[in-house]
């Protein structure tokens, strides 16, 4: 077994990459829309938000050297895609750039009215002033790579650490669904963490969804269907497990709380809701500043509401005990248990 360092070194200088990415796209966005980033500006607040990164990042390296997760989840992508990737966030973050000036969020110039045929309004909108919404297969190939410059490689060491709450499961058959997939970063690492499990991965976004499918084509014990998470199409007590991770703070406070009893109804008795989120209000409060911040700089109109809407309070109101909160970095995640039927 490798030790810890060994892991350490990998994530952090994965992430120093990412970090060094956003350098030229944040010059590039304060050009265009002549706004600073505030963290550039408080050294203090650039400090702590690496300290707290390096915290996540030595818990990740630790979960690896324990055993806990499979070193296939560290395999990187060959420089040369790495590269067509990055060059191509780069040509696109000159859009997005104009998007955040003019502050146009409906920008579907290029997306098929049939693509979008079926979604709620509320999805319909330029998320991140990222182009074509959710509603391309361009803007769904570049997704984690966006996500991960904006979250300095740390995207995945988030989403292990959240998904470790449901380690105990880790060499069982369970059955499993994703609620809000995308083009299938969590999908990838909760495959390989728990592969017993039968996973039927939900979205609303038909091109994510292929996108998913593509890149999970050699996982035969995961299965693809478009759904709204608030409206399940499945039985009652179907699964032993729902997941979604970075959905809450993209919804409406009550189809927030629709999607949380749709959880309910469609887990068995004992079976576990885990939903991973961004951090909230008070969870780090050297970290709030950033929470205010991020929605003024990409377009996320149901953020304000979200990071002042405990998650916790969701879970109780449909039913759920056994409560566990926690957090790392700039996501948290509630886990709660649906109590079993009385005998």
């Amino acid at each position: 077994m490798l030790p810890s360092i060994f892991f350490k070194t990998y994530l952090t200088s994965r992430s120093a990459l990412y970090f060094a990415e956003s350098l030229p796209l944040t010059a590039l966005a304060q050009l265009i829309t002549g706004r600073k980033r505030s963290e550039f500006q408080d050294p203090e607040k650039l400090k702590n938000l690496l300290q707290r990164m390096d915290q996540l990042l030595t818990k990740d390296a630790e979960s690896f050297a324990n055993g806990d997760f499979p070193w296939s989840l560290l395999k990187p992508s060959t420089p040369l895609s790495h590269a067509k990737s990055f060059i191509d966030v780069m040509v696109d973050g000159f859009w997005v750039a104009r998007r955040m000036r003019h502050e146009n969020s409906k920008d579907f110039s290029k997306v098929s009215p049939e693509e979008m045929e079926g979604s709620p309004d509320y999805y319909k909108r330029n998320f991140h002033f990222q182009s074509g919404g959710y509603f391309s297969r361009s803007s769904a190939k570049r997704y984690e790579h966006q996500v991960d410059i904006l979250f300095s490689g740390t995207t995945n060491a988030m989403r292990r650490q959240a998904l470790k709450t449901l380690l105990d499961l880790k060499n069982s058959k369970f059955s499993a669904l994703e609620l809000a997939c995308g083009q299938g970063g969590t999908t990838a690492q909760f495959s390989e963490i728990f592969p017993k499990a039968q996973l039927i991965a939900t979205d609303l976004s038909p091109s994510y969804l292929q996108e998913a499918k593509e890149n999970l084509k050699d996982k035969k014990s995961v299965d693809f269907l478009r759904m709204d998470a608030s409206n399940l199409s499945f039985k009652d007590e179907s699964f032993d497990v729902v997941f979604s991770v970075y959905l809450f703070h993209e919804m409406p406070e009550e189809m927030r709380q629709k999607t949380i009893k749709e959880a309910y109804r469609v887990l068995k008795p004992g079976g576990r809701l885990l939903l991973a989120d961004s951090l909230q209000m008070g969870d780090h409060p050297d970290s709030d500043w950033a929470l205010e911040q991020f929605p003024k700089s990409y377009h996320e109109p149901f953020y304000p509401n979200y990071i002042r809407s405990p998650l916790k309070n969701y879970f109780e109101k449909s039913g759920f005990k056994h409560l566990e909160e926690d957090h790392a970095f700039l996501t948290k995640w509630v886990v709660g248990t649906k109590p079993l039927a009385p005998h």
